[in-house]
């Protein structure tokens, strides 16, 4: 599985550019973010995405949910209730891909029983453990 065609796009327009604010708010994915924060969710986005794209790790779907876009608003809530910027994509998307697999029986169970949105689920459970992680250390 192949990053989407605007992960792509953004991350070329990036290193070309190097203004990660303009990149990743014509997507509209900085919305409501001010100062600081908006700078470092963007140059977060990009770390991410430059790994996805220049590494293309095999294990991108969880569940049925293609991780690939998960990533961002995991990325963007994380950044943004802990103010530290992500530096370290490999070792992310490594904590994201094991959250899931110690968990799938649970969500499984889960989605069959209530009809969850598994992908809006998956990214609120994930971000708001690793906010939990970050803030206790």
């Amino acid at each position: 599985m192949t990053p989407p065609d605007f992960i792509t796009i953004a991350v070329n327009t990036c290193k070309k550019e190097k203004d990660f604010v303009r990149v990743w708010n014509s997507y509209g994915f900085l919305e409501g973010l001010e100062g600081d924060i908006r700078k470092k969710v963007a140059r977060s986005y990009y770390n991410m995405c430059c790994y996805l794209v220049d590494k293309e790790p095999n294990t991108m779907t969880a569940l049925g949910v293609d991780m690939y876009v998960s990533l961002l608003p995991i990325i963007r809530r994380v950044v943004s209730r802990t103010g530290i910027e992500l530096k370290n994509p490999k070792l992310f998307l490594e904590f994201c891909m094991d959250f899931v697999r110690d968990r799938v029986d649970h969500y499984e169970k889960v989605h069959t029983l209530h009809r969850i949105d598994m992908e809006a689920q998956l990214c609120y459970d994930i971000a708001d453990y690793a906010v939990e992680i970050i803030k206790e250390s």
